[in-house]
């Protein structure tokens, strides 16, 4: 097995060395182009969806979900519910950790105390407490009746504690130590980060035995890369492209609708928003963020910007997940209701206002951004883009503080629009672990107690309930504004076996190559 702590002026020679020792065929390696590259390799430090796939190579958490969003057992072999709070769960035994340190319930107990102190602290605001029973036995105590609490373990990866405390965050970063079937060989950010099976994994060695995630974030270039051979599948296929791979007989196009919603946030709660070029803050009436809404022709980017691989969204997530609500529909592009409603608001010549956008991110992100503020000029609204690398963008609106009007994404791969509405629509700084990347400012009360009742009960049918209450309160006041639903395109050599998943996650550990 790979052991870790060598210095880093010797990681490339390590690698030679790991390769041959391993004794990998071609048909153990698996090369992947990935759109972007993971923000960190400590799971956290970011809530953001390239960084949790790939940290899910590395560590584990109690429990998964499947490719069709079941949860199934992983670190937690079992669990029973004692009361509508207190939950218990055993734990596989023997199971450990790459630098062979053995995992304990402490560990777990470890990372939910560290991620209260992180961006991600809303993962675990609904957990009371935490008790080591034994090595091998934990007890969860909610803070109030919570029925989705395995679905927010899954979320929670697990660090080994005593290797945590000793080399710190930085070095745990760059150098992770989990319980995953893969551990990290090498990462070269913005080039590549290599991964070798964990052949003692507590759940079987994967098939794959070398695989390289390379972050290949022009769109044309990354096609290139598997026409040509460099890589053997790769994911947010350009929609320019899908059409030529589809024709390749050497090649599969992956298509399957997504989960990720694409959405403005709109500053509307503030007297003054730092982008806007008037006094006080227009989109704080209704009328304007209707009008912005009215001035965006969703149909069009579906059908040009996006090739016809989108769908346009009513609201915030899709019909088939708790918090929708039957009846709500979007908004149909009308320029012209949307210049009555910015003069019945007072401002019948417009404004300007930044876009903050990224331009890495999304599947044609900085196109889109560019579509809106075509679109909203026909209104009277002047929009200044500003496009930025995820690396940057995340961190730059997250606080909410230099943003007025922002475009960015959500998958809500919890099963519901719960986290969702935890995270960017509850009201920031009133709740623990609640609205930490509440960019617009929302404030509701409503809202918050519809959202907060939801987390409160143990059904899931009162959830719903709730979490459709806080849906239409949000929709009506228009604190997000749902642009498309994407289309997940992702591309193979005929060789690779892979089933794509819900979440659009790309798991070397799920695959296997047959040549």
């Amino acid at each position: 097995m790979y052991k870790k702590g060598l210095i880093v002026v010797i990681i490339t020679l390590l690698l030679t060395i790991a390769v041959g020792s391993y004794g990998f065929a071609q048909d153990d390696e698996l090369v992947v182009g990935l759109a972007n590259d993971a923000l960190y390799l400590d799971p956290h430090q970011q809530n953001e969806t390239t960084t949790n796939m790939l940290c899910k190579h590395i560590y584990d958490s109690l429990v998964n979900h499947t490719a069709d969003m079941e949860i199934v057992p992983s670190l937690a072999k079992s669990w029973e519910r004692n009361s509508d709070t207190e939950w218990v769960f055993y734990l596989e035994e023997g199971v450990k950790f790459h630098n062979g340190n053995e995992f304990t319930a402490s560990d777990f107990k470890y990372s939910v105390d560290r991620i209260r102190d992180t961006i991600i602290a809303s993962h675990v605001a609904n957990i009371e407490e935490v008790t080591v029973v034994d090595d091998y036995t934990l007890k969860i105590e909610t803070v109030k009746p919570y029925a989705v609490l395995l679905r927010d373990l899954q979320k929670i990866m697990i660090v080994d504690e005593e290797y945590a405390e000793k080399v710190g965050d930085e070095k745990l970063n760059m150098e992770p130590v989990g319980t995953g079937p893969y551990e990290l060989v090498e990462w070269i950010k913005s080039d590549h980060i290599t991964m070798v099976a964990n052949e003692d994994y507590w759940d079987g060695a994967p098939e794959i035995k070398k695989v390289t995630f390379r972050p290949i974030t022009n769109n044309a270039t990354r096609t290139a890369a598997l026409l040509s051979g460099d890589v053997d599948l790769i994911n947010d296929v350009s929609v320019r492209d899908a059409e030529r791979i589809a024709s390749n007989d050497d090649l599969t196009l992956i298509e399957k609708p997504s989960l990720r919603l694409i959405y403005l946030h709109v500053d509307g709660w503030r007297e003054k928003s730092p982008t806007i070029d008037l006094e006080s803050n227009p989109m704080q009436d209704l009328r304007v963020r209707q009008a912005i809404y009215y001035g965006i022709n969703v149909d069009e980017i579906v059908e040009f910007t996006m090739n016809g691989h989108a769908y346009p969204a009513d609201q915030y997530v899709p019909s088939t997940l708790l918090g929708y609500v039957d009846g709500i529909e979007r908004y149909h592009h009308d320029p012209e209701k949307a210049k009555e409603l910015l003069a019945e608001a007072g401002y019948p010549d417009g404004f300007t206002v930044t876009l903050d956008a990224p331009n890495d991110r999304y599947v044609n992100d900085a196109e889109v951004a560019q579509a809106i503020a075509s679109q909203l000029s026909k209104i009277g609204i002047n929009v200044e883009l500003n496009l930025m690398p995820k690396s940057v963008f995340f961190d730059y609106v997250r606080p909410g503080d230099k943003s007025s009007l922002v475009m960015s994404g959500w998958s809500a791969t919890t099963g519901d629009s719960g986290r969702m509405y935890e995270v960017f629509l509850v009201t920031r700084d009133k709740y623990e672990g609640l609205g930490g990347s509440n960019r617009g400012h929302y404030t509701n009360d409503d809202f918050d107690q519809a959202v907060i009742a939801s987390n409160n009960t143990a059904s899931l049918k009162e959830r719903d309930q709730h979490l459709q209450e806080a849906t239409q309160i949000a929709f009506d006041d228009l604190a997000l504004i749902p642009l498309y639903y994407q289309e997940d395109l992702m591309a193979k050599k005929s060789y690779v076996e892979f089933t794509p998943r819900v979440d659009n996650a790309v798991f070397a550990f799920e695959m296997s190559i047959n040549k």
